[in-house]
């Protein structure tokens, strides 16, 4: 596609948990179940790489939404982030809704479309 010239907006992945941190959730506080963002972040997202000079891909990246400096917490704004150690809930997904559509929104404006 970009070859092409088509703009391609694309995202960092989520954080990817060794267990599924709902069964942390069950036994404990959501402060014992946070994840390490070195241990739960993908060092070198590829995504990263392929965006990386090129003019026509906007890379959208919500890390900062899943963590702080140093932990990815499972349960952010009171809602389970994840239903298991990758995939994400319904729940906090349209809770991002408005962070995405105005990030693509934004990414396709700066590109003239």
């Amino acid at each position: 596609m970009t070859d092409r010239g088509i703009p391609v907006v694309t995202v960092i992945d989520n954080p990817g948990w060794e267990t599924d941190p709902n069964k942390c959730l069950r036994t404990r506080d959501a402060i014992e179940c946070e994840g390490l963002r070195t241990d739960v972040l993908t060092a070198n997202d590829p995504l990263r790489d392929a965006a990386d000079g090129a003019s026509n891909v906007t890379l959208l990246d919500f890390t900062d939404v899943y963590c702080n400096d140093d932990t990815c917490p499972a349960v952010v704004g009171g809602a389970n982030v994840y239903r298991d150690q990758d995939h994400l809930t319904v729940t906090f997904v349209d809770s991002l809704a408005p962070q995405y559509v105005e990030a693509i929104q934004e990414a396709m404006a700066s590109r003239g479309n």
